[in-house]
């Protein structure tokens, strides 16, 4: 494991604050119709979720383990879906999701320095 220094600390500080401080879309009113997926092995991830209350999550951590029980299976009637996930956790979740009619609406890359992932991505999805 490297060695993290100050700096690192501060800079990955002010990065999970950012992503954490960036709204989920809609109200707490509408919290039953919105669904997390991040990754619990992530530090950046984990501060996503941490920020939103309320909210039912899929963790992708738990999912790997499961065979993607949870994503393929019945999922809450979600209107909108946030997450903070790698590229290739991106990619398999919006392969399922676009089968069950989401679209893809945002998508954007998030620096990880706590972490150290280099391809991490917020994104949103909703039902078309």
């Amino acid at each position: 494991m490297s060695r993290i220094d100050r700096r690192t600390m501060l800079k990955g500080t002010a990065t999970v604050g950012a992503v954490v401080a960036v709204p989920l879309a809609g109200s707490a009113a509408n919290a039953a119709t919105r669904l997390v997926v991040f990754d619990s092995g992530i530090a950046e991830s984990q501060a996503f979720a941490g920020a939103t209350q309320g909210v039912q999550a899929i963790d992708v951590a738990r999912e790997h383990g499961a065979l993607w029980a949870g994503l393929r299976g019945r999922l809450p009637q979600a209107a909108e879906i946030e997450g903070l996930t790698g590229w290739s956790d991106l990619v398999a979740i919006r392969s399922e999701l676009e089968r069950r009619g989401m679209r893809l609406v945002s998508q954007a890359p998030v620096s990880a320095p706590l972490s150290g992932k280099a391809h991490l991505f917020r994104w949103s999805m909703q039902r078309r």
